[in-house]
């Protein structure tokens, strides 16, 4: 998913539909010190670099175009930490629910037991 939204040119050029949610994250964020990332990301991803010489400094500066990008990568990942967290919930739910039907099948089994001894 990542790739995908390295590849997409809308990732760069449109502003967020949740622009308040970016302003606020943007004053959080800093570009300072990713120098490195940014630059092994442009020498990893070929389509990423396309992309870059073609938007900027065209259509958006250097900072938007990066912003842009860690705030795509920022939502994906909290995405994926909530789909995490509920596949966990719905696991141990069902492990819950398991546990149940142990504990039902061994009262069952009792009591089976106990029909066997008045034959």
């Amino acid at each position: 998913q990542i790739r995908a939204i390295q590849g997409d040119v809308n990732t760069y050029i449109e502003e967020p539909f949740d622009l308040e949610r970016y302003n606020k994250w943007k004053l959080e964020f800093s570009l300072e010190g990713k120098n490195e990332e940014i630059e092994g990301l442009l020498k990893e991803n070929d389509e990423m670099e396309s992309v870059y010489k073609r938007v900027v400094p065209n259509n958006v500066d250097r900072e938007t175009f990066w912003l842009r990008y860690y705030y795509k990568v920022y939502k994906l990942k909290k995405a994926e930490d909530i789909r995490a967290k509920l596949v966990r919930r719905m696991s141990k739910e069902e492990d819950e629910d398991l546990s149940w039907d142990v504990e039902d099948e061994k009262y069952v089994d009792d009591d089976d037991d106990s029909d066997d001894d008045d034959d």
